[in-house]
């Protein structure tokens, strides 16, 4: 027989058997290819879920493998309802293999894997007898393998059970029924055969071979079985571990699978019958060519199109949009020339009759109004023409149901109080989309093309993601399940998948390596772009990881494993933006799950849905539309003025101050150190100016920033001489960017202007480049020189600037994305600017579960002069709450109190009145609402300081709390005015608390401190270290080896004791403003630094820092605030790096020539992803030089000099140097 033996594996799990099947795709059905090379086709039946069907089906189809959909199910025991263990495996169910025959099939398997999750999950996501009677049409189903009922039922020798379950789903199925028989040497596997081959006989049925493939070669026994102790969270050495019995559980070849049912045994039944299911299995996903777009139907208004309603929304929209251009008369005197008669009536019955009007009439009517290639001025005609052209391209295209859908909810979400961002993407692009209020950035104002949203040469469902304030989405999201019905709308599933790093440190952990060993081969792994390299690249690469492999078998083992598991799905997740809304009930096409809320996510992920035809869309959360909220409350709250973001002015010469001096902490988007020198460098004037920054920020684009700064500031002519008779065409685009190329939008109208492409050619064009696709892009050079020639640009000229197009689509942003996220950065900039305290209280509350953020954005008010203060029970609010040009603090940022009792306090000293004293506020809280934990925790935070001292306070909470309770017990008894009243207790006397022991009581009621941090009280000190302590982790990332840095910081917690060797050891707590850890010092270090290490004393420590999970830090030596400051003194110099080019360098190095003397100089150089410190070793000034680079726009001080530190005690290596 040799390769001539047909065979088709029916029941085979996949990587979307999450942590149990270890096929990936591809690998698997490369195999399946290679070992039935005659009509290949394969099964997938991955555990209860439908994960990865249309992947598969894909894949499958590419690679000439006909793929049969199927679902290894969980079937309860009785109903799928019950929620007990019992009967069946682990939780009280079995197994079943089903196969969908035809579409129909496929339908009724998504429906019961959808009823498994939303139905019957209980531990596992199960299906009973009941609902599989009810979706059975269209199915295959075979008898399953030992976790199957009728098999479990034969082990325990209940043949009268198995006979009776296997009528039930012969009552179910009749002939698309079929005994399954497995064999991997098993005994059970033996007693279970003989009987279910008599049931076959007994009962006419077809017996299938199967072999329950989890892995796809054998080979790969290994790495499943890692796999399922990652799973089940267990080592290789645990004997109780799960695992499988045997390492037989691969993809057989069809030799391998008649070896283990002999022929002479078995016959070629239960072969044929596999090719015989697979021919049957004909299923055919609505995907690639039969992909149709299933938009859901908008609910319209009665009598109208969806065509005509979205030309009335944009009709509507326009007048509201320009009602200085676009007026009632205007459209009344269109409908005369369209030989209409307007309507008697407002706004909306004109734009309903204009809405009415026949294409036809409209295209007649465009021939008369003026061209919309390069049009100077947006009359009410060029608008116009603009809004009846893209109307027509989304009416061609089939989308005005998608325009209506995506308005109706962001209208109703902007109607129902919850904040929108002005666009996001290229939507921001498209006219219609801001008349109908979909985005709400002008695109005529900014120039931006509807092509490149939509574009009119390729049909692509539009793509439109919304921003809303990320404390509102989910409201928007029940929204829309109310509008277009529960069953049609979900959220969208993603999987998280074992990336080389996470494969490489849970293989080390199953294998029993040590978690810090794990971790240092981790580490070894290169990172780029943010994602780890594939570990078979970074052995490769990295000598070091080689070197491991070949000194230790173990790590051999480990990393070869991880590399067979690199890449398996780990878990399903919801996706974090993406929701999917149809036209019929989902379950129709699409299995669902739930998530841990309850609610309804598609088993695909975010391509699956989409391949379908289905509509998806972004719903992201963003945190800057929350603080915007915040603000306009805030400040409402404050000032009494109502906040339109909407109606700002765009030219606020207030803001644009703001961001000249760089004060941009909290900017969205601006707020970055490097970003921060960049804006102050380049002192932008115009939202246009932001535009092209964000754009710019990027790593390639970034080279461009110090020529936009120096021709911003006219440094430095705008020249096209390289492009002499291009120059006209390319001036008007490129002069908004001084000459330089930022945007793809700008590709695509030099390709208009230049070559004579259309906006929808030079899309294509502008894609094509991205993509590099050689042949295409040869065939777009001819036809773009040859344009060129026709508008007198030469062919070589032409060549060149395709050329420079070329390099520049790799990094040319979308400027619509741009624009909509610069009004942002603009809005925020303009709160800040105008109103500074209510900013940063608006900040504090948004990021007040984040005690690193509020420690840094307090820090940030004080630099701006605000004071931020301490809680107060008779001021503060809930959260941060602006009074006068003070921030308090709110009431539920005291740890211990809980949001009822901040509530409760708030809510009586409102029906009350403030209250009067402790006593007071005891009598009228009972314990219940604010117990003793809470109290102390609020005197520790200063929130009853207007009582008292805080010492005595808290001395007398306990003679204060029994005289409350007392008095509350006797009003309850109705002996008041019985007797006199016993009054308040005084407070007890107590030693007031020193500095440092306030300090520590507010860092621990609340999480920082508020009042001031020790370590600012010593000026001089925190200027000299190389980092603060919250940096610290980030600024030795890269750097090699153990590095050594200069930490300064309020020393705590210091303890000695004796090593092994016989020396002393110390540890101690090294703290800042920013945070705190842990430093140890012994050996020879320890004599010099011992005797200095006293509790809340400042030091500067000199440490190696050792990396791992978390960092060791090592003290090397330690000086005194005293001996800091008696050092020698250098001049430190702050300078974007996008500033250090040729010519940057060349001016700050003669400003530096100018006053020559014996300081040392340092540049702080702050770049796109940090700052790093220089030491110019042949530079050296006098102290005058200060006052000039701070003239000349440089942040410049005095600091001691770290050289002297870096060196002191023998304490390392110099930092890098790089002299002019």
């Amino acid at each position: 027989m040799g390769s001539k033996l047909k065979f088709a594996h029916l029941h085979q799990h996949t990587q979307f058997s999450l942590l149990d099947g270890a096929a990936k795709l591809q690998d698997l059905l490369k195999w399946v290819k290679e070992t039935t090379p005659e009509d290949p086709a394969l099964a997938m039946t991955d555990h209860g879920n439908l994960f990865g069907a249309v992947e598969f089906y894909k894949k499958a189809t590419a690679m000439g493998v006909k793929p049969i959909i199927g679902y290894e199910a969980y079937v309860a025991a009785e109903s799928r309802f019950d929620r007990k263990r019992g009967k069946g495996l682990d939780g009280g169910y079995f197994h079943l293999t089903l196969l969908a025959k035809d579409f129909t099939g496929y339908q009724n398997l998504v429906r019961l894997a959808s009823r498994a999750y939303l139905e019957g999950f209980y531990e596992k996501p199960r299906i009973d007898r009941e609902i599989l009677r009810e979706h059975a049409q269209g199915l295959i189903a075979l008898s399953g393998c030992l976790g199957a009922e009728i098999p479990q039922f034969i082990l325990q020798d209940r043949l009268d059970l198995a006979e009776a379950r296997l009528n039930e789903y012969l009552s179910i199925f009749g002939d698309r029924f079929f005994i399954e028989i497995q064999n991997h040497g098993l005994p059970e596997q033996k007693k279970v055969n003989q009987v279910l081959k008599e049931f076959a006989r007994k009962y006419g049925l077809g017996m299938v071979a199967t072999n329950d493939g989890h892995y796809v070669r054998k080979e790969d026994a290994r790495a499943h079985e890692v796999l399922l102790a990652i799973q089940s969270k267990t080592t290789l050495d645990d004997p109780e571990r799960w695992r499988f019995p045997c390492d037989e559980f691969y993809v057989k070849t069809p030799e391998e699978m008649r070896a283990m049912l002999p022929e002479a045994e078995w016959g070629d039944e239960p072969f044929d019958n596999t090719v015989e299911i697979a021919r049957m299995c004909d299923v055919d996903l609505p995907i690639g060519d039969k992909m149709v777009y299933r938009i859901p139907r908008f609910p319209l208004p009665e009598g109208r199109t969806e065509a005509q309603y979205l030309r009335e929304l944009t009709f509507l929209g326009l007048l509201r949009r320009y009602p200085d251009r676009i007026t009632e008369a205007f459209y009344r005197e269109v409908l005369r020339l369209l030989g209409t008669m307007p309507p008697h009536g407002d706004e909306r019955a004109l734009a309903e009759a204009l809405a009415r009007v026949e294409e036809k009439a409209w295209e007649e009517l465009r021939k008369r109004l003026p061209p919309l290639e390069g049009v100077r001025e947006w009359t009410a005609e060029a608008i116009l023409h603009r809004a009846l052209y893209e109307l027509s391209v989304i009416e061609r295209m089939g989308f005005p149901g998608y325009f209506l859908i995506v308005q109706d909810y962001i209208n109703w979400a902007r109607g129902h109080g919850v904040s929108v961002g002005p666009g996001r993407g290229s939507a921001a692009g498209s006219l219609v989309a801001y008349a109908v209020g979909i985005t709400n950035i002008d695109p005529l104002r900014f120039g931006l093309l509807f092509e490149r949203f939509l574009n009119p040469e390729r049909v692509s469902m539009p793509d439109i993601d919304t921003d809303f304030s990320d404390r509102e989405r989910d409201r928007v999201i029940q929204y829309v399940r109310e509008r277009y019905g529960e069953d049609k709308v979900a959220q969208i599933g993603t999987f998280g998948s074992l990336a080389s790093k996470a494969a490489l440190k849970d293989v080390a952990r199953v294998y029993g390596i040590p978690h810090k060993k794990a971790e240092e081969l981790a580490k070894l792994i290169p990172v780029q772009f943010g994602k780890p390299k594939p570990l078979q690249e970074a052995i490769q690469v990295v000598p070091e990881l080689r070197a491991e492999m070949e000194k230790d078998e173990r790590i051999r083992q480990v990393i070869e494993v991880a590399m067979r598991l690199e890449g398996l799905n780990r878990h399903a997740s919801v996706h974090a933006a993406g929701v999917v809304i149809a036209a019929e009930p989902l379950t129709d096409l699409v299995p669902l799950m739930r998530d841990q809320e309850g609610r309804p996510v598609t088993q695909y992920d975010m391509g699956a849905v989409e391949a379908l035809g289905l509509l998806k869309m972004d719903f992201l959360g963003l945190r800057t539309l929350t603080f915007l909220d915040e603000a306009r409350r805030i400040v409402k709250e404050s000032k009494g003025v109502e906040l339109d973001y909407d109606r700002l002015p765009l030219d606020d010469p207030k803001t644009f101050e703001l961001l000249s001096r760089g004060e941009t902490k909290g900017v969205f988007q601006l707020e970055s150190g490097g970003m921060t020198a960049t804006v102050r460098g380049l002192k932008p004037r115009r939202l246009e100016d932001i535009i092209a920054l964000v754009s710019l920020y990027r790593p390639g684009p970034m080279e461009h920033i110090p020529t936009y700064i120096r021709r911003h500031h006219g440094q430095e002519p705008v020249s096209y001489a390289e492009f002499p008779h291009a120059e006209k065409y390319l001036r008007p685009i490129l002069d908004e960017t001084y000459g330089i190329p930022v945007y793809q939008e700008q590709i695509m109208q030099i390709a208009s202007q230049v070559a004579g492409y259309s906006l929808g050619e030079a899309d294509l064009l502008r894609r094509a480049m991205g993509k590099k696709r050689v042949e295409e892009m040869q065939k777009h050079r001819e036809r773009f020189v040859r344009g060129a020639k026709e508008r007198g640009v030469p062919e070589e000229e032409a060549n060149r600037l395709f050329d420079m197009l070329e390099a520049f689509a790799n990094y040319g942003f979308n400027k619509s994305h741009a624009a909509a996220y610069s009004l942002l950065s603009y809005q925020t900039a303009y709160v800040k600017a105008h109103y500074p305290v209510e900013f940063m209280a608006a900040l504090l509350s948004v990021e007040r579960h984040d005690s690193d953020k509020v420690a840094e954005y307090i820090r940030d008010a004080r630099a701006l002069g605000i004071p931020v203060l301490p809680p107060d029970v008779n001021r503060s609010g809930f959260d941060f709450k602006v009074v006068g040009e003070e921030i308090l603090f709110g009431l539920s940022a005291v740890k211990n109190v809980g949001e009822m009792a901040a509530r409760a306090i708030l809510e009586e000293r409102e029906r009350g009145g403030p209250f009067k004293s402790l006593g007071d506020f005891l009598k009228r809280l009972p314990e219940q609402v604010v117990n003793k934990r809470a109290l102390e925790s609020l005197v520790k935070a200063g929130a009853l300081d207007a009582f008292g001292d805080r010492a005595r306070l808290l001395a007398s909470l306990e003679p204060l709390l029994r005289w409350a309770a007392e008095t509350r017990e006797r009003g309850r008894s109705g002996l008041v005015g019985l007797f006199a009243e016993v009054e308040e207790p005084p407070l007890v006397e107590a030693s007031p608390l020193d500095e440092i022991t306030m300090l520590r009581y507010e860092k621990e009621a609340l999480g920082i401190y508020v009042s001031g941090h020790p370590v600012l009280r010593y000026p001089g000190l925190r200027e000299v270290a190389s980092c603060t302590i919250e940096e610290l982790s980030e600024f030795v990332r890269e750097l090699p080896g153990k590095p050594k840095v200069l930490l300064s910081g309020m020393v705590e917690e210091v303890v000695r004791k004796p090593t092994r060797s016989g020396g002393m050891m110390a540890r101690f707590t090294l703290s800042d403003e920013t945070g705190a850890l842990e430093v140890v010092v012994f050996g020879r270090a320890y004599e010099g630094v011992s005797p200095k290490l006293k509790e809340d004393i400042p030091l500067l420590v000199l440490a190696e820092v050792e990396k791992g999970e978390e960092l060791r830090v090592l003290a090397q030596a330690v000086w005194t605030l005293e001996e800091v400051l008696e050092a020698p003194k250098a001049l430190e110099v702050e300078v974007d790096h996008a500033l250090l080019d040729e010519k940057g360098v060349a001016r700050l190095k003669s400003l530096l020539d100018e006053h020559p003397g014996s300081l040392p100089v340092y540049l702080r150089v702050q770049g796109p992803f940090g700052e790093a410190l220089f030491a110019l070793r042949e530079v050296r000034v006098g102290e005058e030089a200060l006052g000039l680079l701070e003239a000349e726009g440089y942040r410049a001080y005095l600091v001691p000099d770290r050289e002297v530190f870096l060196q002191g005690n023998g304490g390392g290596p110099k930092e890098e140097v790089v002299p002019f």
